[in-house]
């Protein structure tokens, strides 16, 4: 997924990583290059906030860039299944997943 600051993200089946088109190098976000290692992403989305949702089977986590964290939800948090196979947000900035 490309993001509005142009760097791709990119969800593999051992977590997710950031590359730098411009550079072709790997963004070290928490100084690491492989964020979310040993998740399975299935789905990636950019909110209009900035924040890289990310989707697995092992539940929704969502990563502020600015804070470099993230926060991860699952059906202990509310969601009817850990497994997130889609994501969108409406006009009222709200986030819909599937």
């Amino acid at each position: 997924m490309k993001g509005h600051d142009g760097l791709l993200w990119i969800g593999t089946y051992n977590g997710l990583a950031c590359l730098d088109p411009h550079k072709n190098t790997l963004i070290n976000y928490m100084n690491r290059n492989n964020l979310l290692p040993g998740q399975i992403v299935s789905s990636l989305f950019e909110s209009s906030d900035g924040r890289i949702w990310t989707g697995t089977s092992e539940g929704l986590f969502c990563c502020d860039k600015r804070k470099e964290a993230f926060t991860r939800f699952t059906v202990h948090d509310g969601l009817p299944s850990d497994v997130i196979c889609g994501m969108e947000e409406d006009e009222r900035g709200n986030i819909w997943i599937s």
